[in-house]
């Protein structure tokens, strides 16, 4: 009985150390629920349909839970300014051309790909090194 007891106890530790890890809280250090990413965002990023559409990102929060970011969008030549907020992997974007805000979602193994979304369009820009 003892033995048993002991597993119960060490499972139960175990357990309690490994929650801080599966994503946290809206008040801890990286967020809410299972989003725990903290992006990157200062980047050149490209349109993988269209790869001269680009976007140039700019963001003093990089690493932090939180934050905004500038930028510029260059697409068939014409450049239009980027402006928007993140949390975590969720971003939202205004882009002076868009009849409204672009949702954006970082996302892949290394959070090297972006999607945003208007309505019924979609784009997806990968980070370039």
């Amino acid at each position: 009985m003892r033995t048993v007891t002991r597993r119960i106890a060490l499972l139960s530790c175990l357990a309690s150390l490994a929650l801080p890890a599966c994503g946290g809280s809206e008040s801890g250090p990286t967020g809410s629920g299972t989003d725990n990413y903290l992006p990157f965002v200062s980047a050149f990023w490209s349109n993988v349909v269209t790869p001269s559409h680009t976007l140039t990102l700019l963001s003093e929060d990089n690493g932090k839970a939180t934050g905004s970011f500038t930028g510029t969008e260059s697409r068939a030549g014409v450049e239009s300014t980027v402006t928007g907020t993140f949390r975590n992997s969720k971003a939202s974007f205004a882009i002076n051309r868009a009849n409204g805000t672009y949702g954006g979602t970082f996302y892949g193994a290394g959070k090297d790909s972006l999607r945003l979304t208007l309505g019924s369009e979609t784009l997806v820009f990968k980070r370039q090194l």
